[in-house]
């Protein structure tokens, strides 16, 4: 019962866009604003950098003919605004225009008055030298009346989509050709960041006393610069807690040492000082400066600051504020995640058809990343890690360019073979509804067909197209849910969703 509600539905909506189509090609100008009368020819041109989407309306002898003429970029589909044009009319009388600029965002307009009935062709030239379009259209009639000129208008197929280029402008909907691209097997598995083992740090403890943390934020998984300040041990008041002791005394025998090895220095040079005794006192000094060095940041009465070693994310904590920490104590695990590795669980049975294994694409949703883009390489391929045995492990290293965590989640294609030319659509081209596919075909400016297509694969990025549309057709790749919407409902169909 439901799905027969939602055919009827669907039936009388698409009735209703088709009566909507029909009138589009007698009432436009109110759609527009235009201002121009009821009978209004179109035209669609592609060039390489523009497309034209012109309207002449009342094309009658001894009336206002108006020009409406829509640009856009390709292949952004963005209107023109202080694009330069240059309007021809060729043919029962000649008219030359120059455009600085539109009339308003995409649009220039113009009116002529043609004296007599006949043939005209428009010549548009548009753009500066670097993106420069010639664009013309031919055999434009120039009817003796308003009822030669009606009954010459185009019959519009019923099954057609009406949305107007101000709408599509407004929404952001881009078309584009429909190309063979390269097209490669793959599957889709499961992932999960990891890090490189090597580029883990452990902080430890230099002197004893109670451990504080230089702020609220420390906290495992908190990210962290190069020599950022992580604690402060200052001396605990215990009766053998005599840092301040150990200080003073390291930093006594320090200068005692160094003034003893610049006199041996300035001595070695006359050969007073033989140079075995040169060795015992340079030896001793280097010992003295690294008991010393061990106290960098301490300052008595208050503590010893624990810099960070390096930049990276705390992984982990051994210690809880206020703890009493001796000596060579572990505080912290730091983390270097500039690089991190990717870990894939794939089904030991899709790995054999997919292998060898030679790249990927990292799916987060909204983001799909190419390997290449992460500076990424396969490193590895090995038995599950959960031990497993219908499952095989895929490691790639990657760079963290999207500040990805350790066991964050992702969805991974795995891509194996070589790659084959194919006809392909990118995945927001496709609507798909109760299991079935579908593309937005343009017919012409502001006319749009909705064609079920039959789809053979998909790699995260594109659908393989085995039918149902040919090369170089265009269709709608972005916005493609505006136009389910404009054509049907302004609820989303049901069942239906994009890609």
């Amino acid at each position: 019962m439901y799905n027969r509600l939602v055919i009827l539905l669907l039936a009388v909506f698409v009735i209703s866009c088709s009566k909507d189509k029909l009138d589009l090609e007698h009432d436009h100008g109110d759609e527009h604003g235009h201002g121009h009368g009821d009978i209004a020819h179109k035209y669609s041109v592609f060039g390489n950098h523009y497309e034209l989407y012109a309207e002449i309306a009342n094309p009658v002898a001894g009336e206002e003919t108006e020009f409406i003429l829509h640009f856009n970029k390709l292949p952004s589909c963005e209107p023109v605004t202080d694009t330069p044009l240059l309007f021809n009319i060729i043919g029962i009388e000649s008219h030359r225009v120059s455009f600085a600029k539109v009339d308003r965002k995409g649009i220039y307009t113009l009116s002529v008055k043609f004296a007599n009935p006949g043939m005209i062709s428009l010549e548009m030239i548009i753009g500066t030298d670097e993106f420069r379009d010639t664009l013309r259209i031919s055999e434009i009639q120039i009817f003796a009346d308003e009822h030669e000129a009606e009954h010459a208008l185009d019959i519009v197929d019923e099954g057609y989509i009406g949305f107007t280029k101000e709408d599509a402008w407004s929404l952001g909907v881009v078309t584009d050709l429909v190309t063979f691209t390269e097209f490669r097997n793959s599957k889709k598995a499961i992932g999960k960041f990891a890090t490189k083992t090597e580029k883990e740090t452990i902080i430890t403890a230099r002197v004893g006393g109670i451990v504080r943390f230089l702020g609220e934020s420390i906290t495992s998984g908190k990210q962290i610069s190069d020599n950022q300040g992580l604690f402060i041990i200052a001396p605990s008041g215990f009766e053998d807690d005599n840092t301040d002791v150990r200080y003073y005394q390291a930093k006594s025998q320090y200068e005692k040492s160094k003034d003893e090895l610049d006199r041996a220095k300035k001595l070695l040079v006359d050969k007073i000082v033989s140079d075995k005794e040169f060795t015992r006192i340079k030896s001793e000094y280097d010992i003295a400066e690294a008991k010393f060095t061990s106290y960098n940041n301490y300052t008595p009465k208050s503590g010893t600051i624990i810099n960070s070693p390096s930049s990276g994310m705390i992984k982990e904590l051994f210690v809880s504020n206020g703890n009493y920490v001796s000596p060579g104590q572990n505080l912290a695990k730091i983390i270097n995640i500039e690089r991190m590795i990717v870990e894939v669980e794939i089904l030991q049975k899709d790995y054999l058809k997919l292998q060898p294994i030679n790249d990927a694409l990292i799916d987060f949703g909204e983001y799909k990343v190419p390997l290449s883009e992460l500076n990424g390489k396969l490193l590895s391929v090995s038995p599950s890690k959960s031990g497993n045995l219908n499952f095989i492990t895929v490691y790639f290293e990657v760079n963290n360019a999207y500040n990805f965590l350790p066991g964050m989640p992702v969805e991974v294609f795995l891509y194996g073979g070589k790659a084959d030319k194919s006809l392909t659509v990118p995945h927001t081209a496709i609507w798909e509804d109760l299991g079935y596919f579908y593309v937005f075909v343009q017919k012409s400016g502001e006319l749009y067909e909705r064609r079920e297509v039959q789809v053979g694969g998909y790699d995260g990025k594109s659908y393989l197209i085995t039918g149902g549309l040919e090369e170089n057709e265009r269709i709608v790749i972005i916005g493609t849910y505006r136009i389910v919407l404009a054509s049907k409902t302004s609820e989303m169909p049901a069942h239906g969703h994009t890609h």
